[in-house]
């Protein structure tokens, strides 16, 4: 799968899609509860629309946070 930014997804890496309220490039202090995870913006999606989300975040992002079967977390990006 290639991502907006041109290159190939890495779901070990801390990446995420971001919602247009953020650049691809961008670097964001993400948190749940009291974990917080730099990650860089590298994709687009539609979930911002169809969910109301403005994330999504990678496996190794998520799991850095909460077990991944939360599913769905409330985060804050800084």
């Amino acid at each position: 799968c290639i991502m907006a930014n041109g290159q190939k997804l890495d779901d070990e890496a801390f990446t995420a899609a971001c919602g247009s309220r953020w650049k691809l490039g961008d670097m964001l202090a993400v948190t749940y509860q009291s974990r917080t995870v730099i990650v860089t913006c590298t994709d687009r999606g539609s979930f911002e629309g169809k969910y109301g989300r403005q994330l999504d975040l990678s496996k190794a992002t998520f799991s850095a946070l909460a077990p991944l079967s939360r599913g769905v977390i409330e985060v804050e990006a800084l």
